[in-house]
Order: structure tokens, then C-alpha cells, then sequence
């Protein structure tokens, strides 16, 4: 309650993690102002800042909706001009308007305690003029829907998290399979596509990890779905559009190896059959590409699991957000007794004293 402004450090050498977006998001719930940081920048090639820093920007208003300006910095004393120029134009200003800053915290504070009560009270009286009614066997059953649908959030969090885990050891695997292309001539067939080894490993694996984005893009549908089945039954107009939850769901991340490796293809080996040069070739390239493979699976596992965590994390977020005035409609309507005719009269006049003016049922 008492923060005027959020510094949030973002690690230049890695990718957005899901925790820095969050602190942005409970930042700017509080209706606290957000400075976002670029650390390490001194890594970085001018370019690849400017690059990273778009990436960032546009990472950031996609996920949490609001336009930040990105300060590139370091500890390093060779790039201390990046800090002190973040500082003296960012921070030394608020010094000399720190009562003015202070008066416009409290005012964006109370703001949004005012707005919350508001929504309270509205909820309240609603309660009283709610025309729509259902018996409880249906209401309870809205409620069993919405459960089973957060239990899909869930539960494909759990699966997704188990078959991530082996990824890092699929490297055998996704060998064996690129010798198998090899050798039985399909690489070579017209619209096999990138035929070169590196080519054939990074097809394999995105084959291997495509189902993730199957998978949430279907949940993302039956979200939707469900949703919207549930407040035509309760009477709601207040409900997601055609493509909301599948629009939360983008491109996953890119699969790729350091480099291209050459493994001669043997014709002795051919000479013995198609099973015995296909297991010759799982062994070259194991020996080649091996390691540098299991390497690259346990990092792209690593940005894939935050991927898909973000993406459910989105997923849970806007389907609460639509799912808790449903519950508490749900609740509104099993509750028994009903408020007095005065106590609605003193709700509606609160409401007049926050500036809300005249209330309007639906």
C-alpha cells in the first residue's frame, strides 16, 4: 500500500520470465506506476539491444496490456552512461515533484478501492432486482461445469509438466528417427523439406513437441466454449468472444541447433539392409551430434515449460475472470432471505456518495 513506484529488473540473457510478468500485473492492479529495466545490456550488440528491447516491450503489452518504456542497463562501469541516464531523467524528476507524486499514488489508490466498492455495492442491490431465476439443480450444476473446466486448466498443466521432464533424454529418440529417414531414402523424396541433418532434427522435434500447441489451443476452445454456454444459461450478456481464449494462445518457441553437422552416408553400410545402416547412422550421428543435441533439448525444454505455463496461466486468468461473476451470480441466486427494502434504499445512496449517480439494473 505504501509503494509509489515498481522497478522491475528483467535478466537481458534470458528470455521474459512468467514472474516478471506477474509482478507487473499485481503493480498495476495496485495502480502502482512501472519502470522496466533491461539488465546485462552490456552483452549486448547495439542492434540485438534495440531488438531485445522491442521484444520486450511487445512481450509485455501482449501479456499484461500496457505500453512500458524498457531502460537498457548494467552493473559493468564501461555502460554506467545507460544507468545514469535512466536515472536522470526517470527518477531524479519524481524527487522534485514528490508531494505531487505522492497526492496522485493516493489518488489512483483510492480510485481503485472506490471503483472496488462500487462494484460491491452494484452486486449487492443487483441481488434484489435480479430477475432471472433458476432452480438449484441447475444452479448447482453451472458450478460442477465451471469446477470440471478449471480441473482441465489443471489437470493438462500436470500432464504437460510429466512429458516435459523427458524431453532432455529424447535425444536417442529424434536420432533414431532422423537415421531412419536417411537411410530409407525418405529425406530425399520431393517435399521432404530441409534435408540437411540439422534440418531433419529440428523437424523431428518440433513434430515431437507440436501436440503442446494442439493441446492448448483446444482448451483454449473448450474454455470459450463453456463459457459461453454457461451465461446462456444464467441469462448473462457478459460473456468471452468467438476467439478470445484461442487468441491467448500463440506461436510456441523455435527448436534450433548451434549448427549444421555432416555425416557421410556409408553404401557399405547399405550393402547389409535398410535396418542395419539406419542403426549405423543412429551411431554416427550420436557420436557427432549427441551431446550438442541433449544440450540444446534441455534449454529448448526450459522455454517451452515457461511457454506453456504462461500460456495456462493466461488461460486461467481470463476464464476466472469470466467464471467468478457467474459463481457469484450462482451464489446470489442459492442465497436465502433477502435484504430489506431499507437496506437497498442506504446501498443505492452509498452508491450516490461515490459519484456513481443513478443505478441501473439490467
Amino acid at each position: 500500500p505504501r509503494c509509489d513506484l515498481g522497478v522491475v529488473l528483467i535478466d537481458g540473457g534470458t528470455t521474459l520470465a512468467p514472474e516478471d510478468l506477474r509482478t507487473i500485473e499485481l503493480l498495476q492492479e495496485a495502480a502502482v506506476p512501472v519502470h522496466a529495466l533491461l539488465s546485462k545490456a552490456d552483452l549486448l550488440a547495439p542492434s540485438d539491444r534495440e531488438r531485445m528491447i522491442a521484444y520486450v516491450k511487445e512481450h509485455i503489452s501482449a501479456e499484461c496490456g500496457v505500453d512500458l518504456p524498457v531502460h537498457p542497463v548494467s552493473a559493468m562501469a564501461s555502460h554506467r552512461a545507460m544507468l545514469d541516464q535512466w536515472f536522470q531523467t526517470e527518477i531524479l524528476p519524481l524527487y522534485a515533484r514528490a508531494q505531487e507524486l505522492k497526492a496522485a499514488s493516493l489518488r489512483r489508490k483510492i480510485g481503485a478501492l472506490r471503483e472496488s466498492v462500487i462494484a460491491a455495492l452494484k452486486v449487492s442491490v443487483q441481488r434484489e432486482h435480479d430477475e432471472s431465476a433458476h432452480d438449484e439443480k441447475q444452479l448447482r450444476g453451472v458450478e460442477a461445469r465451471l469446477r470440471q473446466a478449471t480441473g482441465k486448466i489443471e489437470e493438462l498443466r500436470m500432464i504437460v509438466d510429466r512429458e516435459l521432464d523427458v524431453l532432455p533424454y529424447a535425444g536417442r529418440q529424434i536420432l533414431d528417427q532422423v537415421a531412419d529417414q536417411m537411410t530409407s531414402g525418405s529425406a530425399e523424396k520431393p517435399g521432404s523439406g530441409d534435408t540437411t541433418v540439422r534440418g531433419m532434427v529440428v523437424n523431428t522435434v518440433h513434430d515431437l513437441t507440436s501436440s503442446f500447441h494442439k493441446r492448448l489451443h483446444e482448451l483454449a476452445v473448450s474454455c470459450g466454449t463453456e463459457l459461453r454456454a454457461v451465461a446462456g444459461e444464467l441469462g448473462q450478456s457478459n460473456m468471452p468472444a468467438e476467439n478470445e481464449f484461442e487468441a491467448l494462445v500463440r506461436a510456441e518457441p523455435i527448436f534450433d541447433l548451434p549448427q549444421d553437422i555432416e555425416v557421410p552416408r556409408s553404401k557399405v553400410d547399405s550393402l547389409f539392409g535398410v535396418r542395419f545402416a539406419s542403426k549405423r547412422m543412429a551411431q554416427h550421428l550420436t557420436e557427432k551430434i549427441g551431446p550438442a543435441l541433449d544440450q540444446s533439448l534441455a534449454t529448448y525444454g526450459g522455454l517451452l515449460r515457461s511457454w506453456v505455463i504462461s500460456v495456462l496461466n493466461q488461460l486461467k486468468r481470463a476464464f476466472d475472470a469470466y467464471a467468478d461473476s457467474y459463481r457469484a451470480h450462482v451464489e446470489r441466486n442459492l442465497a436465502t432471505g433477502n435484504s430489506g427494502a431499507g437496506e437497498v434504499e442506504g446501498v443505492v445512496e452509498d452508491l450516490k456518495l461515490l459519484g456513481e449517480g443513478a443505478v441501473a439494473f439490467a
